[in-house]
This record gives C-alpha cells, structure tokens and sequence, in this order.
C-alpha cells in the first residue's frame, strides 16, 4: 500500500512558537516545516507539497491577516487537505469560511490544536468543535 506523503506548515511570526507546536507533530507527519513571514510561507507552500496548514490570525503589523493568507493558500495550493486558524484574539469575531477548517483560541489546550490538524472522523470533528466553543 502506498502512504500519502503529510507535510505541515505552520505560520507564525514567533519562530519559538513554531518551534513548540512542531514537535507535537513530527511523529504524525513526514515533514514539518515552518515560516515567520507570509513570503516565507509562499516559498515553502511553492517548494513543498504541503498538505495540512496551521496559522495564526495576527502576524504583525502591517501584514495580511491569517484568514486573508489562508483564503490566498488554499486557493492557490489547492493540495491543500485542512487549514487551522488560531488566534489569541476574540474568535467570536473571526468568521468560519471554506478555506478555514478551524479557528482555535491560543488560550486552548494545545490538545485541541493537535486534534483539529488531527481528528480523521465527523464524530471527532463534532467534539472538537463543541470543545473549542466553550
């Protein structure tokens, strides 16, 4: 049987950030890869098949917002499989569109980030999404 090749991307303008988010998926992809810069992360989506995304919703001033990078992402890269957003800001105001999957507050145990890259059924997909809307 043939395995899919995963590759991870993960946006954040805090590399530590990156960093830590990362090595919760290094046994769950064949690549893990991440960038502290949108143009980084156009380079990395352009080199590299990636197939699953996470990024933040605030990376600095004067930069798009995650949800405008992500809508751009997936409708350029459409080997795109799941897109997360997370955000420290108030997600009651960060509107779920098709190319966003889930929006996951930073104040979330990192679990909850893991299982919304993660989850491979709707039974888990639901629990999720009830989970993160406390």
């Amino acid at each position: 049987m043939h395995r899919v090749k995963k590759t991870l991307l993960i946006v954040d303008d805090e590399e530590l950030v990156c960093r830590g988010i990362s090595r919760g998926f290094r046994h769950d992809f064949e690549q893990v890869c991440f960038a502290t810069h949108p143009d980084e992360a156009e380079r990395i989506l352009a080199e590299e098949e990636v197939t699953d995304l996470i990024c933040d919703y605030d990376l600095g001033e004067s930069l798009p917002t995650g949800t405008e990078l992500m809508e751009r992402w997936r409708k350029a890269f459409p080997q795109i499989q799941k897109a997360v957003l997370y955000s420290g800001a108030d997600l009651s105001k960060i509107t779920l569109s098709w190319w966003i999957d889930f929006k996951i507050s930073k104040s979330c145990p990192i679990a909850d980030l893991y299982r919304a890259v993660l989850f491979d059924s709707q039974k888990e997909e639901i629990q999720l999404r009830a989970a993160c809307a406390q």
